[in-house]
């Protein structure tokens, strides 16, 4: 076999099979993403810490957006208001959010638990990304891509929102004027889920029909 045919080959292999890799993908990071905390609690600490290190270049970490497995609480926030109930970050590992580089140092501790390996908006976003993809696969890739405005306005705006006023609003800024905002999970995840649903609605059938068109391409030179 030859190299032209291999290519080919692997490319035919490739276009059947790259939902399979998506969907694998995306879970793997899932899965080990959520097994540092599994293996923290375990004892496991080198392969735990080492999980975290490796998330560390594709996730901030900050402790006080992270969902906490194992511990008093699911969460730590930033803040908390009185009456709430709840525990902050700094009631619990005496860090202040606004040390953002402790903040990702943290890890959790026996009593508070051990933070999942990347941030709460980050589960969600992946999370969702997953489920549509098993969704697209199951229905044989047979789901239309949404308008590219429908994404723009549910995956993009509501996090470019939320996510923007939280990374401005401790700079101070003047002559902008906006009050301070710290995001709650819940709000993180609501616009983690919508990113990740609408990205996946979008770019799943337009992985597909970039196959589709290349397809007709090759059986239109073939036929001429």
């Amino acid at each position: 076999m030859n190299h032209r045919e291999q290519s080919l080959n692997f490319s035919s292999w490739f276009r059947k099979n790259y939902m399979i890799l998506i969907i694998m993908l995306l879970f793997f990071y899932l899965f080990f993403a959520l097994l540092a905390p599994v293996l923290m609690k375990y004892k496991f600490f080198k392969t735990g810490k080492f999980i975290y290190k490796i998330y560390s270049n594709f996730c901030h970490q900050f402790a006080h957006r992270s969902w906490f497995l194992f511990g008093e609480q699911q969460f730590y926030p930033a803040y908390t208001d009185a009456g709430s109930g709840l525990r902050s970050l700094h009631d619990v590992f005496g860090i202040f959010p606004e040390n953002i580089q402790k903040s990702r140092e943290i890890i959790g501790n026996e009593s508070a638990g051990y933070k999942v390996a990347i941030c709460q908006r980050d589960v969600a976003i992946y999370g969702a990304m997953l489920n549509v993809a098993l969704i697209f696969q199951i229905s044989s890739k047979k789901i239309k891509k949404p308008p590219f405005w429908l994404w723009f306005i549910f995956a993009i705006i509501p996090i470019g929102i939320d996510g923007v006023w939280q990374l401005i609003s401790p700079m101070n800024i003047a002559i902008i004027n906006i009050s301070s905002h710290e995001s709650t999970p819940l709000v993180r995840s609501i616009t983690g889920i919508l990113f990740g649903f609408f990205t996946g609605w979008y770019l799943y059938p337009a992985i597909e029909e970039t196959f589709e068109d290349e397809t007709a391409g090759i059986i239109k030179r073939v036929k001429y």
